[in-house]
């Protein structure tokens, strides 16, 4: 199947999806959840497939969510709002259920959506200087897609407090110290690391 916001490989039995928006960073719009739901679905369902390696075209993973979503938002009640952001959040968590292990290759900026997105998947391996921040503070929303329930998880609910409310960024190497990410690996060597891996 031919898509419009991703790429996808696939190496015998791995599946190579790359977010491919690069002109804007990555960010996640309605045409690229959907795209993701969409894949996902299929290579859930393809038994020639055994891991998901997932990673981002141009300079960032994923730097947040599109600013159309905060127009779509803008015109609504909240009432609509609620079911528009739970019909989102749903076709996203798709990359949690999934029965493949999913592997993200992380580099640039791994920001907002973005970070959730991370969090989804069941490997995260990052790149040197790769930038993370929940940014959901700083937009006056609460932290989505799954990362309300995924960060105290794994880092705590202290951690994953201060986190999120202080919309903090920070690098590869505390992502590692707090188990946000598996391992840092040099930018040249990340996918590699990520397919040798899977």
């Amino acid at each position: 199947m031919e898509f419009r916001t991703l790429n996808v490989e696939h190496h015998e039995h791995i599946t190579h999806v790359r977010l491919n928006r690069p002109e804007v960073m990555n960010v996640l719009n309605q045409d690229m959840v959907n795209e993701l739901h969409t894949c996902f679905q299929d290579l859930s369902r393809d038994r020639d497939v055994r891991v998901i390696v997932l990673s981002g075209e141009g300079r960032a993973f994923c730097a947040g969510g599109d600013v159309t979503f905060l127009n779509v938002i803008n015109s609504k009640t909240h009432t609509e709002i609620r079911e528009f952001l739970s019909e989102l959040f749903e076709k996203l968590a798709i990359l949690a259920i999934v029965e493949k292990p999913v592997i993200s290759a992380l580099h640039g900026f791994v920001m907002g959506a973005g970070f959730s997105l991370a969090l989804l998947s069941d490997i995260r391996i990052a790149a040197e200087g790769t930038i993370f921040g929940t940014e959901f503070s700083m937009m006056g929303i609460v932290p989505e897609a799954g990362c309300g329930h995924l960060l105290p998880k794994i880092v705590g609910l202290g951690k994953a407090m201060e986190l999120v409310l202080t919309g903090r960024r920070f690098e590869a190497k505390e992502a590692e110290r707090l188990g946000l990410v598996n391992k840092v690996v040099s930018e040249e060597s990340l996918l590699d690391s990520a397919l040798n891996m899977a």
